[in-house]
């Protein structure tokens, strides 16, 4: 049966991520956000009380799943289609054998950084809007100020209570051209907005702030992981992550996943 967890705090998102084991933990973590997560669900096998699986429905209207063997899948498609779930994103064992769905990757370090940082330097970075600005330029999307505000209170606000870090690198001329962002959720490091501008790829901008960023992690005891897709498997590669676990995203309802 699926229930409602909550509140869904900072605080008690950690306390979530702890009931799961590896892999399916990892994927709570870099999923779950006290801002952006509308509900968290966690399904009980039915032989125990342990936890088979989770929904993480986002406000966005997409949804993420994992599901353990023993995970009721026909309950979890039920949920998501009262639920109007748009994009699910899947994974775990239940998923193995899924076909047609776009597959994306959990990468975890491989091995923390033995090596003194080379190269481009990156430092903590807390002008949000400039960093909203950046990765707007990346993406090729006009700014638009509702969407800015948005991302800024909500970068602002856990970095500020100390459960983010937002690094940048700049270029020649000194303005910002490479960011990545490291969140703290349960025991994992999870990287999002990793960004570099055309121009500066290549230079190890963007490598410089996620070296910045798996340091932090270090520090404060937590692995660094996050979601990716196949077109940067070789960057991350290249930073010391390792693929985890392969995930599989697409349109709920067409039979890719469900």
């Amino acid at each position: 049966m699926l229930r409602r967890f909550e509140p869904l705090t900072d605080a008690a998102g950690d306390a979530l991520c702890a009931r799961f084991p590896g892999a399916a933990a990892a994927v709570l973590s870099a999923g779950i956000d006290a801002y952006e997560t509308e509900s968290v669900w966690v399904q009980a096998a039915e032989a125990s009380a342990r936890p088979a699986a989770f929904c993480i429905l986002q406000r966005s209207g997409t949804a993420a799943v994992y599901a353990q063997k023993d995970a009721d899948l026909a309950e979890l498609a039920a949920f998501l289609r009262a639920g109007a779930a748009g994009t699910v994103r899947a994974g775990g064992p239940a998923f193995a054998s899924v076909r047609g769905a776009e597959r994306i990757f959990l990468m975890t370090q491989a091995a923390p950084p033995t090596r003194e940082p080379e190269g481009p330097a990156a430092s903590v970075c807390d002008d949000f809007f400039a960093l909203h600005a950046l990765l707007c330029r990346v993406a090729g999307l006009p700014e638009n100020a509702a969407q800015a505000n948005a991302w800024v209170a909500r970068a602002s606000r856990t970095f500020f209570a100390g459960r983010s870090c937002a690094y940048a690198a700049a270029c020649a001329s000194g303005a910002l051209a490479a960011t990545a962002t490291v969140r703290f959720v349960g025991r994992y490091a999870v990287f999002e907005d990793v960004a570099a501008l055309p121009a500066h790829r290549g230079q190890g901008l963007a490598r410089a702030c996620v070296e910045a960023g798996c340091r932090r992690a270090a520090k404060a005891g937590r692995l660094p992981a996050l979601l990716c897709r196949e077109t940067a498997v070789g960057f991350w590669k290249a930073c010391g992550f390792a693929i985890r676990e392969t995930m599989y995203t697409g349109k709920f309802g067409n039979g890719e996943i469900f």
